[in-house]
């Protein structure tokens, strides 16, 4: 081995310049034209050593070991691989990549848009042009309208929203598909411009020298380049009059003449200017309908938002919980929507089958931490065999965390409830159940057929609610009961 690459970590990983340079050209490039990576034997790359043995691996084998159990436990692993992919232009690792975040992974809302921010920041390069890129910004772009709703009360969701880089933003305003409220978009790029300007802020005064004034001052102006880019696709001829003077003036982010056309367009819509040309038409012209999203939740209700291709659905048993735990009110449990889209081990890959999990509130931080060691541990260790799966005759399966510190608790009702897109109403069951700890969920297999929750790019909707079964009123005396004893 005659060239050692050390790692962002600064640990040192042994390779062949013959075989970097025949995989990746970026790497014939540095190491076999005239730049002075060529005459030396030590190499400096931006990549963790976990990254760096995995490209590796790839170049002399043309295997992973990253698999899909990798994608659901360590996603930022499998995107900062995708970027190295992209950086040394191995098109063939990409291309096995795109097809790990397309094929099998159920992704909640937040997830599947925290991806597509990442691809996204690789601007100008074969990443966008991946097939997964493509599916995740369909995705936005269908369901923006029930993204921003759920944004509004999920501040994960909220914050992955305000990650999007504004190439991504601009796919999203542009295209006719996109099925949201005008103002309600223009909200969301408004808040968006808003946290950006504060992360910039916040940079430039946490960099403090003036050896990185003038780096700032690009930044600020390409970034105020790509907002007023931005600004200029919103389609200003959709929103009221009236909110055009009470919510957009004030931000002063419409462009003036594109503001004072929309004025005029209301004014006098036969004279419009939108209807001058081609160009302008767009800025009035209707988006995809936003027909059939389910009403807002109530009080002490969940949503659940689960992204799922419709097009490479995943085997069956694979579960997706939400994310934030909801507190039963008067009680000290807090529950979670459980759902598996393309059927659980006991239900039909047909059917989204639907469960509640309850658990005490001290202890749902342990049985999260021991969830995630565990998901961890199968990701890491090679698949057991059939006859190593099977239990030993005689034994039980572990305790799960807490069992000798579950509280008792009176019957809880709940109630689950998922969106069919099709009937345009929430198929819903509800039942009555006191959860122990070697029964923490209760549901339902075979919920909803697929064909009706699965939604615009797959989408589904999950709703739960769990509250204390009332009290049955007291029986009257007998007595009372008697006609005779009536006065």
């Amino acid at each position: 081995m005659d060239l050692i690459l050390i790692s962002k970590e600064g640990v040192e990983v042994h390779a062949h310049r013959a075989v970097l340079s025949t995989c990746s050209p970026v790497f014939s490039t540095m190491l076999c034209g005239s730049m002075c990576e060529s005459r030396t034997d030590r190499l400096p790359v931006q990549y963790s050593h976990a990254c760096i043995l995995e490209l590796l691996k790839f170049m002399y084998t043309d295997t992973l070991s990253t698999t899909l159990k990798t994608v659901e436990t360590d996603l930022d692993f499998v995107i900062e691989l995708c970027y190295a992919a992209d950086y040394y232009g191995c098109s063939a690792l990409l291309r096995h990549i795109d097809n790990l975040l397309l094929s099998g992974p159920i992704y909640r809302v937040e997830q599947a848009v925290r991806i597509l921010a990442a691809l996204g920041e690789a601007r100008g390069s074969g990443i966008q042009n991946t097939e997964a890129f493509r599916f995740l910004c369909l995705f936005l772009q269908r369901n923006l309208a029930l993204i921003v709703g759920l944004g509004g009360s999920d501040p994960v969701v909220q914050v992955a929203l305000d990650e999007l880089p504004s190439d991504v933003w601009i796919k999203v305003v542009e295209s006719d598909e996109t099925a949201v409220d005008e103002l309600e978009l223009f909200h969301v790029l408004h808040r968006w411009h808003q946290r950006q300007s504060d992360t910039k802020a916040c940079s430039r005064s946490s960099s403090g020298g003036e050896g990185r004034a003038e780096g700032g001052n690009a930044d600020s102006s390409s970034s105020s380049s790509s907002s007023s880019e931005l600004f200029r696709k919103v389609r200003y001829g959709l929103i009221p009059m009236d909110k055009l003077v009470t919510d957009v003036k004030p931000t002063c982010m419409a462009p003036r003449d594109l503001y004072a056309m929309a004025l005029e367009h209301h004014a006098h819509p036969p004279l419009s200017p939108f209807n001058a040309t081609e160009t302008l038409n767009v800025y009035a012209k209707p988006r995809a309908a936003n027909n059939g999203m389910p009403p807002p939740p109530q009080n002490g209700e969940i949503d659940t938002l689960v992204l799922v291709n419709p097009s490479r659905p995943p085997s069956k048993g694979l579960p997706i919980l939400t994310r934030q735990p909801t507190p039963i009110e008067g009680t000290d449990f807090v529950f979670k929507a459980l759902i598996f889209p393309c059927g659980s081990r006991m239900g039909s890959p047909e059917h989204t089958s639907c469960f509640l999990h309850v658990a005490p509130r001290l202890l749902h931080d342990e049985a999260e931490s021991n969830l995630k060691a565990h998901a961890t541990s199968l990701a890491a260790s090679p698949a057991p065999s059939a006859a190593a799966a099977a239990p030993a005759s005689g034994t039980s399966p572990p305790q799960k965390a807490g069992a000798g510190r579950w509280p008792s608790h009176p019957p809880v009702q709940y109630t689950l409830q998922c969106w069919d897109w099709q009937g345009q109403a929430f198929v819903k069951r509800q039942d009555k159940y006191t959860f122990t700890p070697q029964h923490d969920d209760r549901g339902w297999h075979d919920f909803c057929q697929n064909t009706r929750s699965f939604g615009p790019s797959g989408v589904i909707v999950v709703r739960a609610s769990a509250r204390l079964q009332p009290e049955k009123p007291s029986q009257p005396a007998e007595s009372s009961k008697d006609p005779r004893n009536a006065s």
